[in-house]
């Protein structure tokens, strides 16, 4: 390859780095993948940043003589309206309250628009809008480069009117992008798509700064100064992006109110991932995600319950009655203090199921119900209450009636994406769970 094309080595090498990086996370190291693709810590800081550079670079090619001035100006406000949608316009930052609407009708509760088309009920609207976003990044990153190297009219029309194409050696990013966006594996691929995309706009519009014309068209030896530049622009880029995305993150982590935040975020990515990766059936990363919660939250039944089963699958007889055990000594801890209290009897009748105690399980699904019936009459417009009374139900093998309860629940407050999560799953004939599983926490 010659010096007038060094850059395109150094840009498919560091995605490729990107990319391998992100699939040995995956495949090997868990936990460090929740903090690869969860909110608020290092992968989505990342984001931001290589959009805000893509954001700075686009600006001043939109005020600049470049016949693309105008697409580069559209793209600036865009790369800031996606920075504000991905912190939620510094609402966690700054602690915000959420406006009433958003907390009604925003998938994760938040002011943002794009939760709002997803959620919390949103169906179809969420891969549609994922399956738009994969066929734009191909058409512009991948097709229209292509095709304006051949005598094809709708490519030189859009030209015409200043649409810059990406550099054809750029449509790894794209396309790649565009697949992960699909979320193939079903491991929240479509937060490491949107890091490549942030990428690889930033390269698009630093391209543009710095080689606005093919290298044959170059003055004599300034092509492989310029492509120089570009390499050495890229590598910049992505190690700001990085060192700035773990300063942050570290920087809310020294801040006590910050942490705490962030610890939620992890326990929410652990808990997701560890449920992603049990459809896969890797229970060694299922039970290094458990171990990683009962770290930031030690004692939790249902905890300790999870990944007892995640080591009984494995064969790990030792390990399952360890932890087992841990799990009834939590929860009976607290059963002395509340015995009626319906979640905890719900979670023991799980764990002494899980230990062969049958005995002891009837016992407290007997009681979990008795109280559960209790607190319904008590508080007849309580969606906690017929929820719950629906998880006795469907533990104790009645689905007929979790199912009216779940209903319920769901007429009472229609915001929770929970209650109708769970509702879906008992009627679907394929459900994934069986009746009743699911953590005891509202």
């Amino acid at each position: 390859m010659s010096a007038a094309r060094a850059h395109v080595l150094v840009v498919s090498t560091l995605l490729g780095l990107v990319l391998g990086g992100s699939l040995l996370l995956a495949a090997c190291f868990p936990a460090a993948y929740v903090h690869l693709v969860q909110e608020d810590l290092a992968g989505e800081w990342a984001q931001v940043f290589f959009v805000v550079a893509a954001l700075l670079l686009s600006a001043r090619l939109a005020g600049s003589p470049s016949p693309h001035r105008l697409f580069f100006g559209l793209l600036a406000l865009a790369c800031l309206y996606v920075a504000g949608e991905e912190i939620s316009w510094g609402q966690r930052i700054l602690d915000i309250q959420t406006p009433d609407f958003f907390e009604r009708h925003n998938l994760q509760r938040e002011t943002n628009i794009h939760n709002l088309l997803a959620g919390p009920g949103g169906r179809w609207t969420k891969p549609a809008l994922q399956v738009a976003l994969a066929a734009a990044l191909v058409s512009w990153g991948f097709v229209y480069p292509l095709t304006l190297r051949r005598p094809w009219r709708p490519a030189g029309w859009l030209a015409g009117k200043g649409v810059a194409a990406p550099p054809l050696y750029l449509w790894p990013f794209f396309v790649s992008a565009a697949f992960l966006e699909l979320a193939p594996f079903n491991l929240k691929e479509s937060e490491l798509a949107e890091l490549i995309i942030g990428f690889g706009l930033c390269l698009v519009a630093l391209h543009y700064c710095l080689l606005p014309r093919e290298p044959a068209q170059q003055p004599q030896g300034r092509d492989a100064a310029a492509a120089r530049k570009m390499a050495a622009g890229a590598v910049a880029v992505l190690v700001a992006a990085g060192g700035a995305s773990l300063a942050v993150t570290s920087r809310s982590w020294a801040s006590p109110q910050r942490r705490e935040n962030l610890d939620s975020r992890l326990l929410d990515g652990y808990r997701k991932l560890a449920a992603l990766y049990q459809e896969h059936g890797r229970w060694d990363h299922v039970a290094t995600l458990y171990l990683r919660m009962n770290d930031l939250e030690p004692s939790d039944g249902p905890t300790l319950r999870a990944l007892a089963r995640s080591f009984a699958i494995r064969k790990d007889e030792e390990n399952f009655a360890r932890f087992n055990r841990m799990a009834l000594e939590a929860d009976l801890e607290r059963f002395r203090d509340d015995p009626e209290d319906v979640r905890l009897n719900i979670s023991l009748a799980r764990t002494y199921r899980q230990a062969g105690d049958q005995p002891s399980a009837r016992h407290h699904l007997d009681m979990a119900l008795t109280n559960a019936l209790r607190e319904v009459e008590e508080r007849p417009d309580s969606a906690s209450a017929a929820f719950w009374l629906g998880r006795t139900h469907a533990l104790r093998g009645e689905p007929g009636e979790a199912v009216e309860q779940y209903r319920r629940a769901v007429r009472l407050d229609p915001r929770s994406r929970k209650y109708r999560r769970v509702l879906a799953e008992m009627e679907s004939p394929a459900r994934r769970e069986p009746a009743g599983e699911g953590d005891e926490r509202e």
